[in-house]
């Protein structure tokens, strides 16, 4: 039963384009009796739609968290957890706080340039660094909210998105593995 209705789901919103295509059909008959011209004029229609579809898969990473992480909000602090994920459930090895600004500022800067694509079929547990960047948002006048953001990344992915830019943006974090300012506290199983 999950089955038939998982296969729904995923055609529904393909069901529901050919409806609206059909519909158009209906009524461009009305109007034009040019049969190849209807055709024609259907062709452009699922051509912008398929196009427009395929651009709500892309993003970057300034839109893609843009609700909680913009240029009113202060970042308080940053863990990064580096996951080992050799095994089918990924475990945490290693995980560090940094509360030092030009460090968060340097790691954000990083991830500005990234450009992606959504992807169907990433799982969020198989990237290398776990980050939860703690931020104060004020909401209003006196009144602030403080949330955490979690980011799962490594070389080619983020939080079940594609990275499809050319950018080096694992620089940062990766000069802090070796870092002796930064404290790396062993995560125990």
């Amino acid at each position: 039963m999950n089955v038939i209705f998982d296969v729904s789901w995923h055609l529904f919103h393909w069901f529901l384009i050919a409806m609206a295509l059909i519909g158009v059909a209906v009524l461009l008959s009305f109007f034009m009796k040019n049969k190849i011209l209807i055709f024609v004029t259907l062709l452009i229609l699922v051509t912008a739609t398929i196009f427009a579809i395929d651009q709500t898969r892309y993003s970057t990473f300034e839109e893609l968290f843009e609700d909680q992480l913009h240029d009113d909000s202060t970042v308080k602090a940053m863990s990064i957890a580096i996951n080992d994920i050799s095994g089918q459930i990924p475990n945490t090895e290693v995980r560090a706080t940094i509360e030092d600004e030009s460090i968060i500022h340097a790691i954000l800067e990083d991830f500005s340039e990234l450009e992606l694509k959504k992807d169907e079929d990433a799982l969020y547990s198989d990237n290398r660094y776990t980050i939860a960047i703690t931020i104060n948002n004020e909401v209003r006048e006196g009144v602030s909210r403080i949330s955490d953001l979690y980011i799962d990344v490594d070389y080619h992915s983020l939080n079940g998105y594609e990275i499809i830019s050319n950018t080096n943006h694992l620089q940062t974090i990766e000069s802090l593995i070796e870092h002796e300012k930064v404290e790396w506290v062993p995560v125990n199983d």
